[in-house]
Formats: C-alpha cells, sequence, structure tokens
C-alpha cells in the first residue's frame, strides 16, 4: 500500500500560526510537570514516586513515535498536531481532579504523547513547508518560541499556586 499524503501549500500564513502554537503547547506541558510533582507531594509521593511519575511522561512517546510519524506521512501533520493540542489540553484540565499517584503518572503520560504529537507534527511542518533557503532561520523561529513557552510555563504555574 502506498501512503499518500495531501499535497503543501504555503499561503505564508502557517509559520506565526506555529509560532503561537508552540509557545502556547510549550507552556501548558512545562507548567505542568511541576505542577504535577506538586500535587504528587501533596498526596504523599516519595523519591521513589515521584521518580516513576517522572519517567512516566517518556513512556507513551516513546511508544508512539515512530506511528506517529508514519500518521502524519499518511494524514499531514495538523490533525495529529490538533490531536496532540487536544489532548495536552484534557490533561491540563484535568490535573486538579486527580487524587492518586497511578492517575498522575497516567495523566502524565498522556501528556507526554500530546506533547510528542505536536513537537513532531510542527518539525515536519518546518521540514516540508516554507523555502528550503530559510528552513534554518524558521527552526530558530521555532525553538526560540519553544523556548518562550519552557520559561512561561513553570513562572505562570509558580504565580498561579502562589495566589492559593
Amino acid at each position: 500500500m502506498t501512503e499518500t499524503r495531501p499535497p503543501e501549500r504555503d499561503d505564508g500564513r502557517w509559520l506565526p500560526l506555529l509560532l503561537i502554537f508552540t509557545t502556547l503547547i510549550a507552556t501548558a506541558v512545562f507548567g505542568s510537570r511541576p505542577l504535577i510533582s506538586y500535587i504528587a507531594l501533596s498526596i504523599g509521593a516519595g523519591p521513589a514516586e515521584l521518580g516513576v511519575i517522572a519517567s512516566s511522561f517518556a513512556v507513551l512517546a516513546i511508544a508512539g513515535a515512530i506511528p506517529l510519524g508514519r500518521a502524519i506521512d499518511r494524514t499531514g501533520e495538523r490533525p495529529i498536531m490538533l490531536l496532540g493540542a487536544l489532548l495536552c489540553l484534557v490533561v491540563c484540565l484535568g490535573l486538579p481532579l486527580v487524587t492518586s499517584l497511578p492517575g498522575l503518572a497516567i495523566g502524565h503520560a498522556l501528556l507526554g504523547l500530546g506533547q510528542m504529537m505536536a513537537v513532531v507534527g510542527a518539525h515536519t511542518m518546518l521540514a516540508h513547508r516554507g523555502p528550503a533557503a530559510k528552513r534554518a532561520f524558521r527552526i530558530g523561529l521555532y525553538t526560540s518560541a519553544a523556548s518562550l513557552g519552557h520559561a512561561l510555563g513553570p513562572a505562570w504555574v509558580g504565580i498561579t499556586i502562589g495566589e492559593r
């Protein structure tokens, strides 16, 4: 069976949208990760449990990376990115409701999968759209947007928790 991919178009609007998307995903993910640790500590996690919960972030992402790449080859990056963003949103909204360490590990694993979906889709978009001569520039902008989210997420969680 031959894999097909929808034709690409470059209307110029995709890059700013991708940078906003990337900043929001990184803010949510990197804000949620310390929050998950705070929640785990508040319900009695020790060092071993914190380690397992932290490691759970990568489990589904590792298992799903190759199938996600294949899915993107068939469908294009947009559906996978949007599904990843939706998964991240559901996990982030559900965090305040989690009251068990296994629930936190499952949520963290799903958050890792959602982030992987968003990142693999974004990287594919960067590789396939726009002029090849500006690919490094686009990757630099993408990295800056992700780094902004890495900085905003924990700061936002710290300010939000500090107000309670």
